[in-house]
């Protein structure tokens, strides 16, 4: 008998210690800040170098009772529906700063303007963005009109300030082209190309490798023309001395 105890105290299997439970690890606070744009709650936040960002959709629903908000909730509701969320490029801590100020300067006043939104820039930080509704520029629209019509009503009642001006502006020289612009109405029809901007781009690449003989020559065409523009401008402040000095002597006294 007692060799048969023996052998059973001998054969008693070793079970492995029990582990100990885990330590949980210490909660770390995290600085949250959001805001609430139309139907869009962006939510901001970090701790150290962590960085993140999320973006809810609200929908609308039937109850009118006013639950207070749950950072929970919100979690669980954001994982039961992912189409929902959508992910955001991290910011880095001077970033984050740019948006902190943006979106003081959006929140600051109690009523926001009808016409402000708030985009998100190519690097990441959200920034304010101002434009104007169909009525303001209506209002600014309907100024300008009023006010070119008033002065379409002035020009009318002085008829004869309209024909001086009109025969001030017909009488007037055409003004002097230059090098280039000659060049141009000499080859334009050479270059067979049906678009306009690249038939443009192709007479400037001719036009600079152009012999400098040649450039001359477009050179002093334009120096003829100028001259001539010249000469015409003073014909007629001439003309226009004369008209005047015999208005004059037409006058009795």
């Amino acid at each position: 008998m007692a060799n048969s105890s023996n052998n059973i105290i001998n054969n008693v299997i070793e079970l492995p210690p029990i582990p100990s439970p885990l330590t949980p690890s210490p909660s770390v606070p995290l600085h949250l800040s959001g805001f609430l744009a139309g139907d869009i709650v962006q939510v901001q936040g970090g701790t150290g170098d962590l960085r993140f960002s999320l973006q809810l959709n609200l929908h609308k629903t039937e109850h009118h009772s006013v639950k207070p908000f749950s950072f929970e909730s919100a979690r669980h509701s954001v994982q039961s529906s992912p189409s929902s969320l959508s992910y955001l490029t991290p910011i880095s801590s001077h970033e984050s700063d740019g948006h902190h100020d943006g979106v003081a300067n959006v929140t600051s006043g109690e009523s926001r303007s009808r016409g402000e939104v708030v985009t998100r820039l190519r690097s990441g930080v959200l920034s304010p963005v101002k434009y104007y509704g169909g009525g303001s520029w209506g209002v600014e629209r309907g100024r300008l009109s009023y006010a070119r019509k008033s002065n379409a009503k002035k020009v009318r009642s002085n008829a004869d300030k309209v024909f001086d001006k009109m025969l001030r502006r017909r009488s007037f020289p055409l003004r002097p082209c230059n090098s280039y612009a000659f060049f141009l109405m000499a080859n334009w029809g050479v270059v067979k190309c049906s678009s306009f901007g690249e038939k443009s781009k192709r007479l400037s690449k001719k036009w600079y490798k152009l012999p400098y003989d040649l450039k001359k020559e477009f050179e002093h065409m334009a120096l003829k023309d100028n001259v001539r523009y010249k000469r015409q401008c003073m014909l007629l402040r001439n003309d226009a001395e004369k008209e005047i000095t015999s208005g004059s002597q037409a006058i009795p006294e």
